[in-house]
């Protein structure tokens, strides 16, 4: 089975007995693999830059002006380094994905509370990118340079 493939199936999908004598452990690695391989080649197109070339709309608070961010995983860096103006931290939900009209991949958006749940924004994150930005949006700073 290809890695799109594996990636999208059936998550109700019973896992056949192994025959081949690879272990569990073994198939996870493979897979983490994979998607290493699936993401930095997505990224190698990505920009190198603190804003999308294109962007339109506010930054980071509009679908068609998404942060920029080198990998899922990077993006979650990002918010972890998010603060609101005042330097208090946030919390994050991802909501979904969403057409952006400067990438031709989904950018990811992120509900953003303050500590105590009150929703601040919505924030929209291309993960597909070769770094992460290092530009705040408008109303909240980086406490931290992501790499």
């Amino acid at each position: 089975m290809s890695f799109p493939e594996s990636f999208f199936k059936d998550p109700k999908r019973v896992p056949e007995p192994r025959t081949d004598g690879e272990s569990p452990e073994d198939e996870e690695a493979a897979v983490e693999r994979e998607l290493a391989d699936f993401f930095g080649a997505a990224c190698a197109d990505g920009v190198d830059a603190d804003e999308m070339p294109g962007g339109t709309g506010e930054f980071g608070l509009d679908p068609d002006n998404p942060v920029p961010c080198h990998t899922v995983a990077g993006a979650y860096e990002y918010l972890g380094c998010l603060r609101t103006a005042d330097g208090a931290p946030i919390q994050f939900d991802r909501i979904g994905s969403f057409d952006s009209s400067c990438s031709p991949m989904f950018v990811d958006g992120f509900s953003i509370s303050d500590e105590d749940g009150r929703k601040l924004a919505t924030i929209f994150i291309s993960p597909y990118q070769r770094r992460n930005s290092g530009k705040a949006p408008k109303g909240f700073l980086l406490v931290a340079s992501p790499r």
